[in-house]
């Protein structure tokens, strides 16, 4: 059974692989950790967390719509809700916020 995370990594090009590897390899759990590295290994790479990976270059498209650290398109989409309690009120918002799915960087 393929999980999210696996989904997600097959759809992702080498350069995009290395971006999500150096970026976010750490923040992941042990088990996500090895599905990251079976995917490294299935397409033959030789990837370093150290090596810092080459920005994506923008082919086409609007590049406002890009992820400013790491070039990507790739975006996650939340609802987000904060709540500021003063004095003699209380006030709701609810807003989205954009994460890059590579990087992580919130917009």
């Amino acid at each position: 059974m393929a999980t999210k995370l696996s989904s997600f990594l097959k759809e992702l090009n080498n350069q995009e692989l290395h971006l999500f590897y150096y970026y976010r390899y750490n923040e992941f759990l042990p088990g996500s950790q090895d599905q990251i590295d079976a995917e490294i290994r299935k397409r033959n790479l030789q990837l370093s967390i150290t090596a810092k990976p080459v920005k994506l270059e923008i082919v086409e498209g609007n590049a406002s719509a890009l992820c400013k650290k790491c070039g990507s398109p790739k975006f996650l989409a939340q609802s987000k809700k904060e709540i500021k309690v003063g004095k003699f009120a209380r006030n709701e918002s609810v807003y989205m916020e954009y994460k890059c799915s590579l990087c992580n960087k919130i917009y």
